[in-house]
Order: C-alpha cells, then sequence, then structure tokens
C-alpha cells in the first residue's frame, strides 16, 4: 500500500478540508447560529444544495436539509412574550483529496445536528433576544474507496488489478462510529420604534462551534492536529425600507455581513469575511444581489476570493410562502498562490425555504418580525 496515500486517508480533514460554507448568508440557517431554530416564525422547512469547483472535482457537493418549529410558551402575557423553538438538520458532505500520485480519494460526511431547546424573548417593546445553549451535532464519516489505486495493484508492465486483488482493507477505513460535537449560539433583534417602521430590523449574532474538539481521523488517534479547530461565527443583518413614496423602485433593501474565524490551539488559522446587500422590487417577486468573500490564511495576506450575485422568487401560497434561491460563485481571485476561477471552475448554489401558516394572523409576532400579518415579505 502507497504510503502517502495512507496518511492522507487517515489525516483527510486537517490537510483539505474546513467545514462547509454556503455563500448566501442570509438564509438564516441553524447551521450557521442554532439560536435561528424557528427565527421567521412558526414552521421553516429549508433544503439547499451547492456544487463547488466542478473543474476541480464534479463530485464535490453539500446538501442541507433543515427543519424547525415553535411553540409559544405564554400567549396570554402581553407584557413577557417567550417560545420554546426547536429544530432538526442534516447535512451531507462530499471531500475530496488528491495524493501526489494522481489518485482521488472521496470521504462522505453526515453531520446530523439537533437543536431541542431554543428560547425566544421579547425583552422590550420592539427587541428581541434568541438563546441556543446547546446545539448536539452527530457526524459520521466513510470512505469512498472505488477509485483507489494501490502498489499492489500495479503489474510489471502498468495493467491495473481490481481493488479486490490488493491487501487493501476496506473496513479497517469506514469510520461507522457517531462523532458527537456541541455548539451554542445567540441573537439580538431588534426592530424600528414606530408604527412605520416596524417593518425594519437589525440583528446581530454570534456561534461558537465544535466545542468538544472532537477528532477527524480514520486512525481514531488522539493527536492535537486531528482535532477539529473551534470556530466562531459572528453575523450581522440590517433589514430596512426607503422613505415612503408613492410608487418605490426599491421598497425594501438588505445589508449583510457574516465573520468566521478557525482556531486551533489558540492560534488563528483562518478567517472568512462575507459581506453585500440585496433588494426589493416594489410590485414583484424578485429579490437579487451581491455578496463579496474575503479570505486570509495562516500564509497568505487577507484577498477578495469570491463574488457571489443571487436571486429569489417568492410564491405566497393562501398562508404559506415559498422562497426560491440561486446564487452563483464567481472566483475573483488575482494571485497566483490562490485558487483561481481557470482552475475551479462554477460553483452553483440552489434552494427552497417553505414557511408554513407564516402569514396566519395567530402567529403575529416573532423576533425576525414584529407583524408578520403587515410583514412585506408574504405581501
Amino acid at each position: 500500500m502507497n504510503k502517502k496515500i495512507l496518511i492522507l486517508i487517515l489525516f483527510p480533514i486537517i490537510l483539505y478540508a474546513q467545514d462547509p460554507s454556503f455563500s448566501q448568508i442570509d438564509l438564516n440557517s441553524m447551521y450557521t447560529n442554532p439560536a435561528f431554530a424557528s427565527y421567521e416564525g412558526n414552521t421553516k422547512i429549508m433544503l439547499h444544495s451547492r456544487n463547488q469547483w466542478n473543474k476541480i472535482n464534479e463530485n464535490f457537493n453539500n446538501t442541507l436539509f433543515e427543519f424547525s418549529s415553535r411553540v409559544d410558551l405564554n400567549k396570554n402575557n402581553k407584557k413577557l412574550q417567550t417560545a420554546w423553538c426547536y429544530g432538526i438538520g442534516l447535512l451531507t458532505e462530499d471531500l475530496v483529496i488528491f495524493p501526489e500520485l494522481g489518485n482521488s480519494v472521496f470521504i462522505e460526511k453526515q453531520e446530523l445536528y439537533v437543536m431541542p431547546f431554543t428560547l425566544e424573548m421579547k425583552i422590550t417593546k420592539n427587541s428581541y433576544l434568541s438563546a441556543a445553549p446547546m446545539n448536539i451535532t452527530f457526524r459520521k464519516y466513510e470512505l469512498k474507496y472505488e477509485n483507489l489505486v494501490f502498489s499492489d495493484m500495479i503489474d510489471d508492465f502498468g495493467n491495473i488489478y481490481s481493488l479486490q486483488s490488493s491487501s487493501f482493507n476496506p473496513d479497517l477505513y469506514i469510520h461507522n462510529n457517531l462523532v458527537s460535537d456541541i455548539s451554542s449560539g445567540i441573537i439580538y433583534t431588534r426592530h424600528g420604534k414606530y408604527r412605520s417602521t416596524k417593518s425594519n430590523r437589525f440583528n446581530i449574532g454570534i456561534s461558537l462551534h465544535h466545542l468538544l474538539n472532537p477528532i477527524e481521523s480514520f486512525s481514531g488517534n488522539n493527536d492535537e492536529q486531528a482535532k477539529l479547530p473551534n470556530k466562531i461565527t459572528v453575523h450581522s443583518e440590517l433589514y430596512s425600507s426607503i422613505p415612503k413614496s408613492k410608487k418605490p423602485v426599491i421598497p425594501y433593501f438588505r445589508i449583510l455581513f457574516k465573520h468566521e474565524t478557525y482556531a486551533k490551539q489558540q492560534e488563528i488559522i483562518m478567517n472568512k469575511t462575507e459581506f453585500g446587500s440585496t433588494i426589493f422590487f416594489n410590485r414583484t417577486n424578485i429579490e437579487f444581489g451581491n455578496l463579496f468573500r474575503i479570505i486570509k490564511n495562516e500564509s497568505t495576506l487577507p484577498f477578495f476570493q469570491t463574488w457571489i450575485p443571487i436571486i429569489r422568487y417568492r410564491i405566497n401560497n393562501s398562508n404559506h410562502l415559498y422562497i426560491l434561491s440561486y446564487s452563483y460563485d464567481g472566483n475573483i481571485s488575482k494571485s497566483d498562490q490562490n485558487l483561481q476561477f481557470t482552475q475551479t471552475g462554477h460553483t452553483h448554489e440552489i434552494g427552497i425555504s417553505i414557511y408554513l401558516s407564516s402569514g396566519n394572523k395567530k402567529n403575529r409576532t416573532c423576533a425576525a418580525f414584529e407583524d408578520m400579518s403587515n410583514n412585506p415579505l408574504y405581501q
């Protein structure tokens, strides 16, 4: 068995991978912050898929499914409004490794995360606090070994025999044990003070991930390098209206920001910053915008990596809302030290979000919107 291949199998996550990220940072995903459980009110279902860098590997896909809902705890108390929010999510990810000899090694990761308790509380007349003290995560890894080629499979004439003829033992490298982890998060949301600005909002949140620093290694070793780094995510959004006119072209806009820091052994190993804005067109169901991504690794200065155009279409059916979304990652890095578009190719990201009974008068308020029945997203 080739030792170079074996080393990469044992330490795939350390050398080549990080947490998957989705470019549409305004999805209010529980994967970003567990306090986003049922943030927009009542029941939310989201399915999102990302196909990244198809020139490098067309199978490098991420798929995210989330379900969240809520239970109002004191409906009759007008002064203190609280809700118990909960949710569950499933992330599947294909990781790829490129050994020096040209073999491709595929790792499939499945991640199940459960938000058993998120407390949403109205703390003032126009502000909310959403807190998720503990999000429980379970991960499972599996080696996809169909394309592996080992030295004992090649004869003196260069012919390659089947994997079954080699000494490779696939059972040794299938990680069937679930790896557990914990994350937590908190979000502060503030709405406009006056009746005409209640639909406006500002939120800011922080989430902590990989608090248990679990091991990601098929060998099961306890090496410090095999531990997942801590991740701190800070995010913010300003959702506001342009001053009223009879027929505004852009009635609402959003300004978005997210920053992720990866740290291991109290040293920062990577920073990722995303920012941009989206706008809504009056009397249409269309929203579009642009985001930018800046990356800083241990060995590089900050550089613009990606430009991300986004377009969305909303379908309002009775009390339910369906949002279809698409974004495209355009790699704009110009440095020879970083991956460029000619090397990476296209990255597409599509998704659908379903909000059940979000416009129902019985569910009039939540952290995201002070008055759901007058919320412009559901008109």
